[in-house]
């Protein structure tokens, strides 16, 4: 659902015709999201390492499927994230002053599926705040 969803931003970018200038701050801001998730995902790799050598109590089962599927999910952005970081640094060293419409809407997928799964993994947090509580 979310790959469909940051696809149809692309694609809406694209046919409006949008070629951005601001590759350098879409640049940015991708790095930065990258950055911070990959350093969730550190943070989500030791709690797993901890979770498996940890007392077998209540809410155990649920706690180690949270942190696994939590986990999982922050190295997949991370990845998305450095699969659109390559791509907007690739475009912008080729292109002229500005993107073209069809190089904008592969940024835009890629950034609005980075930042659907970096929600999703919050909303997950959240979520789970108040039912593990």
């Amino acid at each position: 659902m979310w790959i469909a969803l940051a696809t149809a931003v692309g694609f809406v970018i694209f046919f409006l015709g949008v070629n951005t200038v601001a590759a350098g701050p879409v640049l940015t801001a991708t790095s930065i999201i990258t950055g911070l998730t990959f350093t969730m995902a550190m943070r989500f790799w030791e709690r797993r390492i901890e979770v498996a050598s940890a007392e077998r109590t209540t809410g155990y089962i649920e706690r180690r499927r949270l942190i696994e599927q939590v986990g999982t999910q922050l190295i997949w952005t991370v990845l998305i994230g450095v699969l659109s970081t390559t791509w907007t640094a690739f475009a912008a060293l080729v292109s002229g002053e500005s993107l073209a419409s069809w190089a904008t809407g592969i940024s835009a997928g890629l950034l609005a599926y980075q930042l659907f799964l970096v929600a999703k993994s919050l909303l997950t947090l959240y979520n789970s705040s108040i039912e593990l509580t």
